[in-house]
């Protein structure tokens, strides 16, 4: 779910429609499995039979809360961290002009 907001990735993640469908696809099938008790699941994945609906509902929030974290980090610290490094880098580029300049006065 997370989606890169820097360069060449500028517009918002629902912009991109395949991706949008396909993320959408892959959330509810990984819920109907994490969810559903059917037995071709389990199957299929080879999952114990005996596991509670508490823990499968726990395994939803821990994935939701993770979403919810990876978005914010993306939007909040990757942004201030963007932020610091395109400041640092213009004061270098700003002492390297100043150099030049007292280099070529003299």
């Amino acid at each position: 779910m997370a989606f890169s907001i820097s360069k060449p990735f500028r517009q918002p993640i629902y912009t991109n429609l395949w991706f949008t469908i396909s993320l959408l696809i892959l959330f509810v099938f990984s819920a109907y499995i994490t969810l559903a008790s059917d037995t071709w699941i389990e199957d299929i994945f080879e999952l114990k039979e005996d596991i509670s609906m508490e823990f499968r509902l726990s395994l939803i929030v821990v994935a939701f809360i993770n979403s919810l974290c990876t978005y914010f980090y993306e939007k909040i610290a990757i942004w201030y961290i963007s932020l610091w490094w395109k400041n640092k880098k213009e004061k270098k580029r700003l002492e390297i002009q100043k150099q030049e300049m007292e280099f070529n006065q003299m």
